[in-house]
């Protein structure tokens, strides 16, 4: 294994990321917590809700949500960001597997022409979305 390597990656585009645990403002509502990311998004908030499946959520505080609500909200919250390039830790492990085949194509059909970055430890979700899937296994 290669350990002698050095150097930066500079980037001047934006970034989103989608932590594997929500990262939410509590004192914020749902609509707010979308909100907070972009003054000039493209995207309209209560749309990502609807398509996230949040759309009777808008008003509710984060901990009024389960662990799957908040996972789509943040994903939302991303989205909204508009970011040239979005990464996202496992965003799909706390939704059950309705809910992950009824969003994730409708995700990535609407991030179309972004870069996304997923890290997943399930290979058929990448094998279903990704165009292009790095596999990285522990070597001894």
């Amino acid at each position: 294994m290669d350990k002698d390597f050095s150097g930066t990656v500079e980037y001047n585009g934006s970034l989103a990321y989608v932590f594997q645990e929500p990262r939410l403002f509590p004192t914020l509502n749902v609509l707010q917590n979308i909100a907070i990311v972009n003054d000039n998004s493209k995207f309209d908030p209560r749309e990502l809700l609807k398509l996230l499946e949040l759309e009777d959520t808008e008003s509710m505080m984060p901990n009024e949500l389960s662990g799957g609500m908040k996972m789509r909200l943040s994903i939302a919250r991303a989205i909204y960001s508009d970011a040239d390039i979005i990464l996202m830790d496992e965003p799909f492990a706390s939704l059950d597997e309705d809910m992950k085949e009824r969003i994730a194509p409708k995700i990535f059909e609407l991030l179309k022409g972004k870069t996304i970055i997923v890290i997943s430890h399930q290979l058929n979700d990448a094998e279903k979305y990704a165009d292009n899937i790095v596999k990285i296994e522990k070597t001894d």
